[in-house]
């Protein structure tokens, strides 16, 4: 049997009462009524419902529980909550949702929640709200699952896609890695373009010297662009294998350097057994046409440095949008800010709080994950913080896999123990209850016109965050390009 899983977004109680209280504490016992009582029943009640294989989706749904006696208040709401809230269900479960739609109700196939999960991650780096209970192995499982079923209509918005925005090829390639990859060009062109056409040509770029995550880039790029050039022809079924390998073929080498051309042209030559006739005749055929043409119009060569950058065309970044909201686990993050700078620059990250490179940049963020949780698991839908406190754009992927060292990971206990002795009320804390504690905090980030906004979930312990020898309400770091507003 499949296990229900069920998400809110964000619950709202308006209360108004007759007689003075103290509202503090009466907001106190409200917010622990929710979550340790009402909440959990609302869990039940959805558990009890069945509705099929589709996703129901409830956009907006206002309960009036009515007048409640103060005396045993706290029954009687959950209680009232929880009556109306079934009688809505029941109200659902009665209707046809094709004949008969209910004002902000949408039922969702299974299927199509999953490639809107998949596209939404990939255009934007983070899960839809209703799907934050999935982790990257999850994720990677669903995109195989759609890949292999090869549904045309999906395929053509991943193409969309991946044709337009360089930061979602990116996105795919670091997060999914070159097996998947590998696996949606082969369904992309139908099986019409042989693994052997791209294994010769890893096999070309490995010798010149390329890094794994450039060459499955450059491989992923040309068959997106080679697809499109030749999309009429495969549609109307027609034999183009060797129009493919050839495409491809001279594809790639308008991407090499004129050096690089000569060196292959050598490994040619003294590797034909390596290669399909097919891979080296293109090499032989194309070679000096490239050669010439690049003399005279000169090219630029794909770098790392170019991976991940932004096109004039793409879309603007998360920062430019007030339109969202987005959920974390991480917030502890912001109580080490003023540690940051010198902790990355003992890292070997920056200089002068500039940064040394994009990769280290890159490991600047899994390393201040690495901080919150002392685990080497860094899914990029997890980092938005980690981003916005690394000055790196919000939108650009990362790779899925950065493996620290021994010297980093030492470097994170001595910042964590140097937070635990500057910050005298924690006493005998250690560094695992510093995470526990502070650092895994839920929280809601929202970026407002020109700031960010971070509201942290508060814990009882939060008493001593008033000791705390340093403040943390508002956080600039030198390389940030907004600044972060938090309420803890």
């Amino acid at each position: 049997m499949t296990v229900q899983v069920h998400k809110i977004g964000k619950e709202i109680l308006e209360v108004e009462m007759q007689n003075s209280i103290d509202a503090f504490s009466f907001q106190n016992e409200l917010a622990d009524l929710c979550k340790q009582v009402l909440i959990p029943a609302i869990e039940n009640l959805f558990n009890r419902k069945n509705f099929g294989e589709n996703i129901i989706q409830i956009e907006k749904l206002e309960i009036d529980a009515g007048v409640i006696n103060y005396s045993n208040w706290k029954n009687g709401l959950v209680d009232k909550v929880i009556y109306e809230f079934e009688r809505y269900l029941d109200k659902i479960s009665c209707t046809s949702n094709m004949l008969n739609p209910i004002a902000n109700i949408k039922f969702v196939a299974q299927k199509l929640n999953d490639e809107h999960t998949i596209l939404h991650f990939l255009k934007t780096g983070d899960l839809p709200w209703s799907r934050s209970n999935i982790d990257i192995t999850e994720l990677q499982k669903l995109i195989i699952k759609v890949i292999e079923k090869h549904d045309e209509g999906f395929f053509n918005k991943l193409f969309t896609l991946f044709k337009s925005e360089q930061k979602v090829r990116d996105r795919f390639i670091f997060q999914f890695g070159d097996n998947i990859v590998e696996e949606f060009i082969l369904r992309l062109f139908d099986n019409k373009i042989e693994i052997k056409t791209l294994s010769d040509w890893k096999k070309i770029l490995r010798y010149l010297k390329y890094s794994d995550t450039k060459i499955t880039g450059l491989i992923f790029k040309t068959a997106i662009e080679i697809f499109e050039l030749l999309s009429d022809k495969l549609e109307n079924k027609e034999d183009v294998q060797t129009e493919i390998k050839q495409a491809f073929g001279q594809n790639i080498i308008s991407n090499l350097s004129l050096q690089e051309i000569e060196q292959i042209i050598l490994y040619t030559e003294n590797n034909s057994n390596k290669l399909s006739k097919e891979t080296a005749d293109v090499i032989k055929k194309s070679s000096k046409y490239i050669q010439e043409h690049r003399i005279t119009t000169g090219k630029k060569d794909l770098t790392t440095a170019d991976f991940g950058k932004n096109k004039a065309h793409e879309k603007q970044s998360k920062t430019s949008s007030d339109e969202h909201s987005w959920y974390i686990s991480n917030s502890g993050l912001v109580i080490l800010h003023s540690f940051l700078p010198l902790f990355f620059e003992n890292c070997g990250y920056t200089e002068k709080n500039e940064w040394q490179n994009i990769e280290l940049q890159q490991r600047a963020i899994a390393l201040t994950q690495y901080l919150i949780t002392g685990v080497e698991e860094y899914p990029e839908f997890d980092l938005l913080l980690n981003k916005i406190i690394c000055g790196y754009e919000v939108d650009n992927s990362l790779p899925a896999v950065i493996k620290l060292s021994d010297f980093e990971k030492n470097e994170t206990n001595d910042l964590l123990l140097s937070v635990i002795g500057h910050w005298k009320a924690l006493k005998n804390t250690t560094a695992s209850g510093l995470r526990d504690s502070f650092l895994k905090r839920n929280g809601k980030l929202s970026f407002l016109d020109d700031h960010w906004l971070l509201q942290v979930e508060k814990k009882g312990w939060d008493i001593l965050i008033d000791k705390m020898p340093w403040g943390f309400s508002y956080i600039k770091l030198p390389w940030m390009k907004k600044h972060i507003i938090v309420e803890w």
